[in-house]
């Protein structure tokens, strides 16, 4: 999601770094040890970056080493331990509204998408909803928006009417066919036992 706020100065003629965490430490208490001290887990040991506009960082390692953690310490998803993280140059605050300017600028894409997209809403919906909630144009203008990014992967418009678990079947038809009934009747003989109504979706719902 793009911000049009102009960037703003450190002092020194660079950009304020959008993102900064300083000295990130996040302790993760376990549930061994004695009943008065439990045993704790390092999961970030002192980490300081800083990522401005328009640059991209790369977090490697290997697996428990804490760039889930330290990921989620840099777009306000988890509190540290000790340290601070910066917000354009400042501690971010606490409530609703802060909460809504902050997600206008930073956003999480989770790699698991059985847990991360809503099986319910077409990939349209799930682009379109963050938009929405920010008031970020009027509704021709986002759905022009939404369409972009599949243009420029190289997928089909078709795709924006395709839920999570769709078949790719169902997803290379959903531009040639009609759109179906929201219920279908099913009948194993056409005799006169009685019909099965079945949701589409089935069985996901």
């Amino acid at each position: 999601m793009s911000d049009t706020t102009p960037a703003r100065n450190d002092g020194a003629g660079r950009a304020t770094p959008t993102i900064e965490p300083r000295d990130v430490h996040v302790v993760h208490r376990s549930r061994s040890g004695g009943i008065f001290r439990r045993n704790t887990l390092r999961a970030v040991d002192g980490v300081s970056v800083s990522v401005r506009r328009g640059e991209v960082l790369g977090i490697v390692g290997e697996s428990g080493s804490g760039k889930s953690t330290l990921a989620r310490v840099m777009t306000g998803l988890r509190p540290v331990t000790e340290g601070e993280v910066l917000f354009d140059g400042t501690p971010p605050r606490h409530g609703r509204a802060a909460r809504r300017k902050l997600g206008r600028k930073v956003s999480v894409v989770f790699q698991d998408p059985s847990t991360a997209l809503n099986p319910r809403l077409p990939v349209r919906e799930t682009l379109v909803d963050p938009l929405r909630v920010h008031g970020i144009g009027d509704d021709a203008s986002r759905l022009a928006r939404v369409r972009e990014p599949l243009h420029l992967v190289g997928l089909p418009q078709s795709a924006l009417e395709v839920r999570r678990g769709d078949s790719p079947a169902v997803s290379d038809s959903a531009s040639r066919s009609p759109a179906p009934s929201r219920w279908s009747r099913r009948s194993s003989s056409p005799t006169s036992r009685p019909a099965l109504w079945t949701c589409p979706c089935a069985p996901r719902c």
